[in-house]
């Protein structure tokens, strides 16, 4: 019990650390990812740190700088936290990159769905870096976030649709049109909205 919940102060003094290996795992995935997102996203005239880092050094050295990133976030937090967050964040890598990626991105409208569960891992990491352990809380937030990622940006993909369309990337929007894309965003909202009433 003692090891589930630990004193705030302990908490506040590991949450530099973890911030720090979140940022290297953000950043991490996506050098990996510039190599396939490169072309799209610059049709999408978005000057990401990814595909301008891309274009400088190149494919190979991209993901050697991003192989990089990914063994300093988990040693960091291994070092500091404890085995379970940096499995996580090792977890969390290799879904960004194969699942979301490789796999799902310029494949299929559900991309964002089933790719966004690589945005809600930070809370199990925080959550087993501050108690090194996993309850059923952090998923019930875990729940939050994937709920809340469709609609967050099909909202966003409404209003670049043209741009998305040019891009080839198969959002919703342009594969299914804005009618059905509205539909699907009031129905997330109305399951999120029910999600988060579950902790009362």
């Amino acid at each position: 019990e003692a090891r589930r919940y630990r004193p705030v102060r302990y908490a506040v003094e590991i949450d530099g650390r973890t911030c720090e290996a979140a940022s290297a795992i953000v950043t991490r995935a996506r050098m990996y990812a510039g190599p396939y997102v490169v072309a799209p996203q610059a049709r999408l005239n978005e000057p990401l740190l990814h595909v301008c880092l891309f274009e400088r050094w190149g494919r190979w050295q991209t993901l050697r700088f991003g192989l990089f990133l990914s063994a300093l976030s988990v040693m960091l937090l291994a070092v500091f936290t404890n085995a379970l967050a940096a499995s996580l964040a090792f977890g969390a890598i290799a879904f960004y990159v194969l699942v979301y990626t490789l796999l799902l991105k310029r494949r299929t409208a559900q991309n964002i769905v089933w790719g966004g569960a690589a945005g809600c891992f930070p809370v199990l990491i925080g959550w087993s870096a501050v108690t090194g352990s996993l309850t059923a809380t952090p998923f019930v937030l875990f729940l939050f976030i994937f709920l809340w990622t469709p609609p967050h940006f099909w909202a966003l993909a409404l209003y670049r649709v043209e741009d998305y369309r040019k891009s080839g990337l198969p959002m919703l929007p342009v594969t299914h049109g804005n009618a059905f894309t509205r539909l699907q965003v009031l129905l997330y909202t109305w399951v999120l909205l029910a999600a988060c009433l579950m902790p009362f």
